[in-house]
């Protein structure tokens, strides 16, 4: 028996974080009216080890996280903060076999502890604090059959990358070449995909498509698998015959000679046609897409103060762009990352447009990201970083420090909405594009 659908789904979680949240608050406001102090002498004489510092934490545990529940914020870790709590609290004052709360039983402890341990599990849902947070190219939940969705780190630092645009473009074009026109057999070894594995489980896989840094594969009318790999997802491919699940597996697909499995996503979901047409819509135009329309990020880039650092990392304005080619792109056509973007000029944005698109071919050819023109050796950078192995012949990314390839000034950093930034402050201190060519 299927669950129930969004937004019904969303709706009854919601009810259960205001619920199960209301009746914590109430309990940390009634402790936190007494005082610490008080609660603390209660919690001696029933034998509770440090009761100044346990007073403090189920206050902190029953009043804020009964707030956070509410929210829908750091849901995750509020609801284990609770159930951490309620554990303690049946152990040292409601354990037996007795159950009701009238004599003293664990009923409520244990009723608000499986409240905060399947609201961890489960997420706030929709109407919550970190699904807005998250929100920005995920997809609405009333179009998701067997949503299955981890959360996403960003990275400011170390050697973790996000796949750019050119990464799923190519896993895309593989898993044509190996599954597309063949039913395919899908699973969820994890068992946190199972409804939506055994709605498309044997059918012909139709088409896989990418746009930006989302993954579609269509199995026909309403029925398409939303892949977005996010910062720890993964999605090998390998020949027959297949070995026994390794790690937590949220989806695995098998073909006449292939097997995927794909393992860490941000989010793995089935769609329907609604849902897919909603999120592309929410994202920009993708230059490794034949229907990209450079002509509508002009219209973007015209009305907007954002600085072209930041309007870059956008994915409602151009979808699959990264860190990387957000540095190379900028370095390549001269331009100054804190330019606002309605100063670029026409001459300069089709530059940049043209910049990025052959950058991105290049890349899914390649299946790496080399960005130095032919006339600038790669002998002449130093040895790469850790986190700079993805990309590592390049101009600025990650390169702080090092001289530039062309006038020789130090490459600098900086940090620009929380994600780093790389830039050579003597090719790029103008607003209007100054090509290699031109340098």
């Amino acid at each position: 028996m299927r669950p129930l659908p969004a937004p019904l789904s969303d709706i009854a979680l919601l009810l259960v974080r205001l619920l199960v949240g209301v009746v914590l608050v109430a309990h940390g406001l009634q402790k936190l009216s007494g005082g610490v102090g008080g609660v603390a002498s209660s919690f001696a004489g029933m034998g509770i080890p440090l009761p100044t510092v346990s007073a403090l934490f189920v206050i902190a545990a029953e009043l804020g996280g009964g707030l956070l529940l509410i929210a829908g914020a750091a849901t995750t870790v509020a609801g284990l903060v609770v159930v951490v709590a309620m554990a303690g609290a049946y152990l040292f004052a409601h354990v037996g076999l007795n159950p009701f709360v009238d004599s003293g039983g664990w009923e409520l402890v244990g009723v608000i502890a499986a409240g905060g341990l399947a609201l961890a599990a489960t997420g706030p849902g929709r109407f919550s604090v970190d699904a807005l947070v998250a929100g920005r190219g995920r997809t609405p939940a009333r179009h998701a059959v067997g949503v299955s969705a981890g959360s996403s780190t960003r990275p400011h630092g170390g050697s973790l990358r996000m796949p750019e645009g050119h990464t799923v473009h190519r896993l895309a074009r593989l898993q044509r070449r190996r599954y597309a026109g063949r039913p395919v057999a899908v699973s969820s070894p994890q068992r946190r995909f199972t409804t939506g594995a055994e709605i498309v489980d044997g059918r012909v896989l139709v088409d896989v498509q990418a746009h930006g840094k989302h993954l579609f594969q269509h199995y026909g009318p309403d029925t398409t698998v939303h892949v977005h790999l996010g910062l720890w997802g993964r999605f090998p491919n390998r020949r027959l015959p297949e070995e026994p699940p390794r790690g937590q597996v949220r989806m695995r697909m098998v073909g006449e000679t292939h097997y995927a499995d794909l393992r860490g996503p941000a989010a793995c979901e089935l769609l329907d046609d609604v849902g897919v047409k909603e999120l592309r819509a929410r994202l920009g135009e993708d230059p490794l897409r034949d229907d990209a329309d450079p002509a509508r990020v002009r219209e973007r880039f015209a009305r907007s103060r954002v600085p072209l650092a930041a309007l870059l990392m956008d994915q409602s304005v151009i979808a699959g762009i990264g860190n990387v080619f957000r540095a190379e792109t900028l370095f390549r056509t001269g331009l100054d990352p804190m330019t606002p973007a309605r100063d670029l000029d026409d001459r300069s944005f089709a530059l940049l447009w043209d910049d990025l698109t052959e950058m991105l071919r290049d890349g899914e050819r390649r299946g790496r990201i080399e960005t130095l023109r032919p006339e600038h050796d790669p002998a002449l950078l130093a040895p790469p970083d850790r986190g700079a192995v993805c990309a590592s012949v390049v101009y600025a990314y990650r390169r702080t420090g090092q001289p530039c390839l062309v006038c020789g000034a130090p490459i600098a950093h900086a940090e620009v909405r929380t994600r780093n930034l790389f830039w050579c402050p003597g090719c790029q201190a103008g607003g209007s594009a100054r090509p290699l060519t031109e340098r």
